[in-house]
């Protein structure tokens, strides 16, 4: 089996896409406003609480991932670290 992997640099992690357990819209944010655009953990669009998104000591996880990537891409090591994953596209038996 040969397969192609895609790889993405931190520098290319600008927008995230959530989509809401309950009335399944999806949620478009650029990653610096995680932080402050979904505070309240609900869904922006019928507020349904989404769970999940409180993690150890009641921090705020997205906040958590979203202040990680922002200092990630400024760090001086941002160049070097990519996250890598199959291409569904590409991958034959």
């Amino acid at each position: 089996m040969s397969r192609t992997l895609f790889a993405l640099r931190l520098s290319e992690l600008i927008t995230a896409r959530l989509t809401c357990p309950k009335c399944k819209s999806a949620t478009e944010l650029p990653v610096d406003q995680l932080t402050h655009r979904l505070g309240d953990r609900q869904c922006p669009v019928c507020r349904a609480d989404w769970p999940g998104l409180v993690g150890p000591n009641e921090r705020h996880l997205l906040q958590e991932l979203a202040k990680a990537i922002q200092a990630l891409q400024t760090s001086p090591a941002a160049a070097h670290i990519e996250f890598v994953m199959d291409d569904p596209d590409t991958t034959a038996d």
